[in-house]
């Protein structure tokens, strides 16, 4: 009786226990900011959800506070606070912040000037704008000392960013990059024993790189997060798309073989997926948690991609892909969308520049190899796969030199308000209309497609057109 009492007390404890332990990060909402400037209200949230897709892709759990929560112990039982968009803040809440550095919490923050994070992540704001070289960042790239596990290169297209002086024991751990992919040379997150400081904020794009950024950099401070999401990324690796465990994916796809479906890439799917979670499982017992999570990223996205041909679409659903660029087999394209569970495709075949089949109405594209549209459609047919020849309009991309250079002489080009050509033609041009209805026309009359997909059906932007067929119809139309 004494043995099962202390035992139910023991569990009772541990329960206990686990019940206190808090989420390792805490995402802090800029409620401040969002209440002194109304038109930057939306982004405060918006940047801090995008974080928030960034922890759960990488499988880190987090708490949810905001400034005013700070002086009242919202920090307190967490790891790592993260302030997405955060100003205005008091000196309650900044000296809670204090606090919880002091104690051994870390910090990350972004696009800030409050003084106390500023001071406590060694650095200066020392002013504010776009790339040197013009235009919008394109993204972000580590150096070789960044910690263990961090993306080389991850994509966050800011169009401006904070100028910051590192104080002496602060590294710059990535610089942000130009458009034309460049370093620019400007800091984008720097480290100290404290945290990290972000000059701008984060947007959307490159969740999952931007997942494993945040679990390298938390993880560099407390590694045990590593673990735990290598630990929570293996179970997962039996629990997809309904299936209860490898087994029961392997009887599917054998049945699905014994009715006629292409299952050989699926076979080799899952080869590669037991190396990969043999692979996770191995680097994981070394204590090689970056190398382990991404061998257990890969193989979930193996075994995911070896149950596309069990799909069952309802009756008339079309499961399609568009493509663009040169393809040299189109019976290997076509079988590797069929093993996925698609049923159509729409590939790029012309423009008004040049054609890649034989047309009479359009000239051959610029690396015209053959009937290509004829070969896909052959190809196409083998698999049971619809084709829907995608036709961009008005532009002359596909075109030679000499295409162009008739368009311009014809005047058939469209000008900005300034009138500089560009590749496009102008939509208003008679001459320019009929051309498109007739490519479209021929796509449709010719081959034995399922459909024509037509694309770019209006102006470049709102610099065009004022070729001059355009002054003349807005002169008679006005």
């Amino acid at each position: 009786m004494l043995r099962r009492m202390l035992g139910l007390a023991m569990v009772l404890c541990a329960t206990q226990a686990l019940a206190q332990e808090k989420e390792p990060v805490v995402l802090v909402w800029g409620e401040h900011l969002a209440a002194a400037n109304a038109r930057e209200a939306p982004g405060t949230r918006s940047y801090l959800e995008n974080i928030a897709r960034s922890l759960d892709a990488v499988g880190v759990k987090y708490a949810r506070a905001k400034d005013s929560d700070l002086p009242k112990g919202a920090l307190e039982g967490h790891k790592f606070a993260i302030f997405p968009y955060n100003s205005n803040l008091t000196e309650e809440e900044d000296a809670a912040i204090r606090k919880f550095v002091a104690q051994g919490g870390k910090l990350w923050a972004s696009l800030t000037r409050d003084p106390v994070l500023c001071e406590l992540l060694g650095v200066t704001v020392t002013g504010s704008g776009p790339s040197d070289k013009g235009g919008s960042f394109a993204g972000m790239v580590f150096s070789g000392a960044a910690p263990s596990g961090t993306p080389q290169k991850v994509a966050n297209g800011s169009w401006q960013c904070y100028r910051v002086k590192p104080a002496e024991g602060t590294q710059v751990l990535a610089n942000w990059t130009a458009a034309d992919g460049s370093d620019s040379g400007v800091a984008a997150v720097t480290l100290n024993t404290n945290g990290c400081y972000h000059t701008h904020i984060i947007l959307g794009d490159d969740t999952a790189p931007k997942g494993r950024m945040f679990l390298a950099l938390i993880g560099h401070f407390f590694p045990e997060l590593w673990q735990s999401a290598v630990q929570g990324a293996l179970p997962n690796m039996t629990q997809v798309h309904g299936y209860a465990s490898v087994e029961a994916i392997q009887t599917a796809l054998d049945t699905a073989r014994r009715e006629g479906r292409n299952t050989a890439t699926s076979q080799e799917r899952l080869r590669r997926f037991e190396q990969c979670r043999q692979e996770a499982l191995k680097r994981s017992q070394a204590g090689d948690y970056a190398g382990a999570l991404e061998a257990a990223e890969e193989a979930n996205k193996l075994l995911g991609a070896a149950t596309y041909p069990l799909a069952r679409g309802r009756e008339g659903e079309l499961r399609a892909v568009w493509m663009s660029g040169r393809v040299t087999d189109w019976d290997a394209v076509m079988r590797e969308l069929s093993a996925a569970g698609l049923n159509a495709v729409f590939a790029n075949f012309c423009d008004a520049g040049g054609a890649q089949y034989e047309s009479k109405v359009l000239p051959p594209a610029k690396d015209y190899s053959g009937d290509q549209l004829k070969a896909c459609l052959e190809a196409a047919q083998k698999y049971g796969i619809e084709v829907h020849p995608w036709r961009v309009d008005w532009r002359l991309s596909s075109g030679t030199p000499a295409r162009m250079e008739e368009f311009r002489a014809a005047g058939r080009l469209a000008k900005t308000l300034s009138g500089e050509e560009t590749e496009w033609i102008c939509p208003s041009d008679e001459r320019n209309f009929r051309l498109e209805v007739d490519s479209m026309l021929e796509l449709a009359t010719k081959y034995p497609v399922a459909g024509v997909h037509f694309d770019y059906i209006r102006y470049e932007n709102a610099n065009y057109c004022y070729c001059e067929k355009c002054h003349v119809n807005f002169e008679r139309d006005a």
